[in-house]
């Protein structure tokens, strides 16, 4: 799981003005949560206001993901506390 910045040109009215930490810089446009398998090939996400995704956002992609196949490992950037998230989303999936 990892969030990305989809920088758009300032025409587009929806887009707005977001700070990209790991770029130390600002950016005009969108963020994305994407989900992706081996060989990064995207299998959930989410078009987002800004780069950093709130947990609902995070949440819903990442049970989209799920319903593609059980995943046998779960990688994520430092902005989710991986460990914690595989036990969450594991007890979502019990409870179904």
């Amino acid at each position: 799981m990892d969030g990305t910045d989809i920088p758009v040109s300032q025409r587009d009215e929806d887009a707005q003005w977001n700070y990209d930490h790991t770029d130390d810089d600002f950016y005009y446009g969108y963020g994305c949560c994407v989900v992706t398998a081996a060989n990064n090939i995207p299998i959930a996400a989410a078009f987002t206001p800004g780069k950093k995704v709130d947990q609902e956002t995070a949440m819903r992609v990442t049970r989209d993901a799920l319903a593609v196949e059980t995943p046998r490992w779960m990688v994520g950037d430092s902005e989710f506390d991986m460990l914690n998230w595989h036990h969450t989303i594991h007890g979502v999936l019990m409870i179904r």
